[in-house]
């Protein structure tokens, strides 16, 4: 009598356990579905489709989360490489900026990349480790324009009203046009992170 109730037992506590591993991949399918990226547990940077409100569509955006509040930080557009799709450069983006997170985050800008023979551009981020070397965040499509693609980029972080047209890209691809004024590209960070962030 005593085994058949340690084999109920076990089967009770791998149902249970089943149920629940089953329970948090129908979670995370779901988030994947919807166009949302779940945080990690120490995440502060992940993937979100925004709502573009100039073209009534959603954009892949970087998005930060600090305290119980979630930022967009970084729009995916039209100006970016294309070889790979929106969702997958945000994704990239934000697992880079998670680690410059933890080197201490300072400022964002874009610089022309001196090694290549043709005009070629780059977003890059300085941190507390870098001193004064700004660190490759994404390249940008070569023949674009570095300072209307940056300052449609990020325009969540500056709240920029616009002169310039600029195409983000949507979930499909397609763009909606908005523009943006031109001010100095050095973006400091440190007002857009939470207190304490390294």
């Amino acid at each position: 009598m005593a085994s058949s109730k340690k084999l109920l037992d076990r089967r009770t506590i791998t149902v249970a356990t089943i149920s629940v591993l089953t329970g948090l991949g129908g979670f995370a399918l779901a988030a994947a579905l919807s166009g949302q990226q779940v945080f990690g547990q120490k995440s502060s940077f992940a993937c979100q489709l925004q709502p573009d409100t100039p073209g009534g569509n959603e954009v892949w955006t970087v998005t930060y989360r600090h305290e119980k509040e979630v930022k967009p930080w970084l729009k995916m557009v039209e100006g970016l490489p294309e070889d790979l799709s929106p969702k997958e450069r945000c994704q990239e983006i934000a697992q880079r900026l998670e680690i410059y997170h933890q080197e201490g985050l300072k400022s964002l800008t874009y610089l022309e990349n001196p090694g290549q023979p043709q005009k070629e551009y780059y977003v890059c981020v300085k941190t507390k480790a870098s001193y004064n070397n700004c660190i490759l965040l994404t390249s940008l499509k070569p023949g674009s324009d570095p300072e209307t693609t940056f300052q449609a980029m990020t325009a969540p972080l500056t709240g920029s009203k616009s002169t310039k047209s600029q195409t983000y890209q949507q979930r499909t691809g397609k763009g909606t046009s908005v523009s943006y004024t031109s001010n100095d590209p050095t973006i400091k960070l440190k007002s857009h992170l939470a207190e304490g962030a390294p």
